[in-house]
């Protein structure tokens, strides 16, 4: 079976609303590994809007290097990350380990790549103009 662990990340000022959000998407990624042959092995969750702060998805990438997964299972793409260079500086960390990333979403990072390649193409062209 493969191995996966679970990123959820949510923020807010009410913690209740927080946490609801949190099981929510935990609740997302459970049924997503269900229905697709993952084991989960860890659920992790940072309630930090800033990357340099969300300690646990930095735990994920450490404990990565020593292959107990080989899944990271997200509700989306924007629960990792809202910025690009985060998202691609995160997902080859992890690749590097060689750990893949999946969304619950049903979105899988192969179409994200190609929209953030056809994305800056098309700004460089722009940039030219």
């Amino acid at each position: 079976m493969k191995k996966a662990v679970i990123y959820t990340r949510a923020t807010g000022r009410d913690k209740g609303v927080v946490e609801q959000r949190l099981e929510e998407q935990r609740q997302m990624c459970r049924e997503y590994a269900a229905k697709h042959g993952y084991e989960i092995v860890g659920e992790y969750a940072d309630t930090t809007s800033s990357g340099k702060k969300q300690r646990n998805f930095r735990r994920i990438v450490k404990k990565s290097k020593r292959g107990n997964f080989q899944f990271v299972i997200a509700p989306c793409m924007d629960r990792m990350t809202r910025r690009i260079r985060d998202y691609h500086e995160r997902t080859e960390k992890l690749e590097k380990n060689g750990v893949e990333v999946v969304f619950a979403n049903g979105i899988s990072k192969s179409n994200l790549d190609w929209c953030f390649g056809k994305l800056r193409k098309e700004w460089r062209r722009w940039k030219k103009q």
